[in-house]
């Protein structure tokens, strides 16, 4: 297995990424990025002092924003793009302010454009070195990048320059880091994660059960850091309307066909009738029932407990190349919200099911719900319920259980 490419496959990699970024710029080049203006928009609020207008003041998370904020946006020329609320802890409203008092948003978006598929590249690189497979480096990134492009996993992360790509990134560098048995640098990369999107702490269980306790106190110093920066930086009145932000989140059933989750798929069939039209006039959302959200969280609770024993008694080759990945998938698929690209991470670790003909078939046909053409034909079916949203809830419920079950010999490094 290798570890160390040859610096012939080096210059090859870093060809094919600087080609996939030059043709996604050129593709995604003036687009707006509407998750990233949500960023902005609250970068700006933090610098003009505004801490009460970072979140939406709603019960249910509907996809509105701030009252201002469509005026703030016009400000800038894009007062008819689609906006989101911010949904992200208040300290990168603080990271974000001073940027938005030096840069256009459009200055951003096209720095995002640039970074972002390098970002991707990186990611392919990261798991690689993870899963140190009989596949060359330029193969590996090249399978990754285009399985990538195929789904809307990628493809709408590119186009809105979503933050999740960079929370993948990250994700993944401490999944590597961890391997290469560097506990502290996981451990603090792990964090920074988290401290961007909550959900990256689930895999701190991972390290509990193996026995990486260095790994786990680093995780917890800094994350307990970066969250006693955000409450130097923002008042508890902030942080206790983004708590809310999280618990509208929590109670809510969002019904796309981008929307992967366990509750969504149950939900879209349960709660008929109950349903109304986003803020945003895409999607729809509903609250979420008592007797769904106590599922939904004892199943995300099943999970973990699944993982934690796994973990427990597993070699090191079935930790990285089972374990982790199922986990990556059943993490997001049991919690309360997550769109198509929070399996980015996942799916850097797809062409791992192509090295025996039995996955290899099995892991295709379960990829296809989730590529664009299908899931675009399942989208426009006449029917009374989302096909495209229960087909890839599926089929990532079947990759999970495809990872599970295969790993690597013991053998392996």
């Amino acid at each position: 297995m290798q570890v160390n490419p040859s610096r012939q496959d080096l210059i090859l990699t870093a060809l094919l990424i600087a080609a996939f970024t030059a043709v996604s710029v050129l593709y995604h080049r003036g687009v707006p990025s509407s998750d990233l203006m949500a960023l902005y928009l609250a970068g700006q609020e933090y610098a003009a002092g505004n801490m009460a207008g970072l979140y939406p003041v709603a019960p249910v998370f509907d996809l509105s924003v701030p009252v201002d904020w469509r005026q703030l946006a016009a400000a800038h020329g894009l007062g008819d793009m689609v906006l989101y609320p911010f949904i992200y802890p208040p300290l990168w409203a603080a990271v974000m302010a001073p940027l938005s008092t030096m840069i256009s948003p459009q200055t951003l978006f096209f720095a995002a454009t640039v970074v972002n598929p390098i970002l991707l590249g990186a990611g392919a690189v990261l798991t690689w070195r993870i899963l140190r497979p009989a596949f060359t480096l330029p193969r590996w990134v090249g399978l990754c990048l285009l399985l990538a492009l195929l789904s809307p996993i990628g493809l709408i992360a590119l186009y809105q320059n979503q933050p999740q790509i960079l929370v993948s990134c990250l994700i993944l560098l401490a999944i590597e880091r961890a391997r290469a048995d560097a506990p502290v640098a996981a451990g603090a990369v792990l964090a920074l994660a988290a401290a961007i999107k909550l959900y990256p702490l689930f895999f701190v269980v991972i390290w509990l059960a193996s026995g990486n306790r260095r790994a786990v106190l680093a995780f917890s110093a800094y994350g307990a850091a970066l969250g006693g920066l955000s409450l130097l930086l923002a008042p508890i009145a902030t942080h206790q309307q983004f708590l809310a932000q999280l618990a509208a989140v929590a109670d809510t059933v969002v019904l796309t066909n981008l929307v992967y989750t366990f509750e969504t798929a149950l939900g879209q069939f349960a709660l008929k009738g109950q349903f109304t039209l986003s803020a945003i006039g895409a999607g729809f959302v509903a609250a979420k029932p008592l007797w769904l959200g106590l599922l939904g969280k004892a199943a995300l609770v099943a999970a973990l407990a699944l993982i934690w024993r796994a973990a427990r008694r597993a070699s090191s080759a079935r930790l990285y190349t089972a374990i982790w990945p199922a986990a990556l998938i059943l993490v997001s698929l049991f919690g309360p919200l997550a769109w198509a690209y929070h399996y980015l991470t996942v799916t850097m670790f797809l062409p791992a099911l192509l090295f025996r003909p039995t996955d290899r078939l099995l892991a295709l046909a379960l990829f296809l719900p989730l590529s664009l053409p299908v899931l675009t034909a399942l989208s426009a079916l006449p029917l009374p319920f989302f096909a495209g949203q229960l087909a890839a809830t599926l089929a990532l419920t079947g990759l999970a259980a495809l990872f599970w079950a295969r790993g690597q010999p013991d053998a392996a490094p």
